[in-house]
């Protein structure tokens, strides 16, 4: 759920809520945990965050790595248009 998660940026809550929901049952699969689990407890134990989370560090290392022109040289075709980066083709 980690994979190119900055394109969820700028989706709705409904759809954010949908994937936690799939998030934390994968989680309590993985783990064996009860149904009852509360998630944050799923999220401490298995050393992973909640995707809405997720997915504002990456957009936030994006950022960073394209104003400050660390990392991949795609990070210099990126730019932010409100909530969303556009790749630009030279």
């Amino acid at each position: 759920m980690l994979y190119a998660n900055f394109i969820l940026d700028g989706s709705t809550q409904t759809t954010i809520n949908k994937l936690k929901v799939q998030q934390n049952n994968a989680i309590r699969a993985v783990l064996s945990a009860e149904y009852r689990t509360p998630s944050a407890k799923l999220y401490a134990d298995s050393n992973i965050g909640p995707i809405d989370v997720n997915i504002k560090k990456t957009v936030i290392k994006i950022v960073y790595k394209s104003l400050n022109n660390v990392g991949a040289p795609v990070y210099n075709q990126m730019y932010l248009t409100g909530s969303y980066v556009v790749l630009v083709n030279y």
